[in-house]
């Protein structure tokens, strides 16, 4: 059970793309009675959306260097 693994996806997108898969695979194994997969599956998708969010506040902050006040 489990799998996953290697490089995050850099872009929010593909991120958040990410996290939505892993959310079914989590609701795929809770259907299936194996709860250490839909656990590990949560963990992931927080991960994902954690990393995500990351990126979208330095996407802000770096909009906020460029276009001060906007």
């Amino acid at each position: 059970p489990g799998g996953g693994g290697g490089e995050l996806p850099s872009d929010v997108a593909e991120l958040v793309s990410a996290a939505l898969q892993a959310l079914e695979d989590a609701d795929a194994a809770l259907r299936a009675g194996d709860l250490a997969t839909y656990q590990a599956k949560v963990d992931e998708a927080a991960d994902l959306l954690s990393r995500a969010e990351e990126l979208a506040e330095q996407a802000a902050v770096g909009a906020d260097a460029i276009f001060p006040g906007g």
